[in-house]
């Protein structure tokens, strides 16, 4: 049952892929994975998470005096959770490519999904904390479409939400 939640996921995250336009990138990534928990608290609501994204690219960076830099801003939107724990951090990140491998930070906030134990009952509880990411990834170049592999580290002010991710996903 798990592999067919798994592919049914898969297509969807690659389903766009149709409406691209080759000759046209929309400046769109697209990207689904695991999230692995580093708390221990987290961990109990199971040690792999799954974890998607999307992310836009905004505008290149400049530099007055050597041109355009390779450098690029985006915004992002992933989610990540489990059980009665989840987040949805909306950064704006900073990416900077060296060849195929590229390198990012970013930060903004997390929409979170918690929970405290009262009197033994879970009680759910939302609330927005800062968050931030930091990544890095390799485009994948022996494909006829642009995809990419990263790992990211996602931050939050909530312990429990913090943890890494491996993505795999597309560019459109």
């Amino acid at each position: 049952m798990k592999r067919i939640g798994w592919m049914s996921a898969l297509v969807l995250a690659f389903a766009p892929l149709a409406l691209a336009d080759e000759n046209k990138p929309l400046g769109i990534s697209v990207r689904a994975g695991q999230f692995y928990p580093s708390a221990g608290l987290a961990r109990n609501e199971g040690k792999t998470w799954f974890s998607g994204g999307i992310e836009f690219k905004l505008s290149n960076l400049k530099a007055p005096a050597m041109g355009e830099t390779p450098a690029f801003w985006t915004i992002s939107a992933d989610w990540y959770g489990k059980g009665d724990l989840s987040n949805v951090p909306v950064l704006l990140n900073l990416v900077s490519p060296s060849g195929d491998a590229y390198f990012s930070f970013g930060a903004g906030v997390g929409f979170n999904q918690d929970f405290d134990v009262v009197n033994n009952v879970r009680e759910n509880k939302r609330d927005t904390q800062w968050a931030f990411q930091l990544s890095a990834g390799y485009n994948l170049r022996r494909f006829k479409m642009p995809v990419f592999v990263e790992a990211r580290y996602f931050g939050n002010l909530n312990d429990r939400l913090n943890g890494f991710g491996f993505f795999a996903g597309v560019r459109l």
